[in-house]
């Protein structure tokens, strides 16, 4: 049986019982009886949310931590592991777009189209603890320009129908 990594996003459509997506996240978490985990990354993310909403954090992650207890969903914290995976995924992204020795990953544009790639940092660390742990990362982002490169990554996206 699979066991799976929710993004940001997801944790959000769960926790939000009004979110036009929260009925199918919830329904294909239930036809999988999926064992859920939480990139440690996510926390940061929806802190910065909070931030940005004005919403207490002290109350915003205690609300987080119940809901991930009660519901059963277990942090994954960064290991040296998950950095050694980091470092060989970002690795092959530069090899494969080349952007102009860029540091991050958001300044980087396509070498034919010059278009912005739509990679954000804080999802490469994401991927890198679905690669290193095996899991199947749940999430409404698209990745696109990462899923070229890490043909390994399995993703779900739970607020379409079919979940695939």
């Amino acid at each position: 049986m699979d066991e799976y990594l929710i993004d940001t996003n997801v944790l959000f459509d769960m926790m939000n019982a009004e979110a036009a997506d929260s009925k199918r996240v919830w329904a294909a978490r239930r036809a999988r009886k999926a064992v859920l985990h939480l990139p440690v990354v996510a926390l940061g993310e929806a802190g910065v949310g909070y931030c940005l909403q004005g919403i207490d954090r002290d109350a915003a992650r205690k609300d987080i931590e119940t809901f991930l207890e009660y519901n059963g969903i277990l942090v994954q914290d960064v290991t040296k592991h998950t950095a050694d995976t980091y470092g060989e995924i970002k690795g092959r992204l530069v090899g494969q777009y080349q952007p102009n020795k860029a540091k991050w990953p958001e300044k980087w544009s396509h070498p034919v189209t010059g278009s912005e790639l739509g990679i954000d940092e804080c999802d490469l660390w994401i991927i890198a603890q679905a690669i290193e742990r095996n899991l199947v990362l749940v999430t409404a982002d698209r990745m696109e320009r990462l899923r070229e490169v890490v043909k390994e990554l399995r993703v779900e996206n739970w607020r379409v129908a079919s979940g695939l």
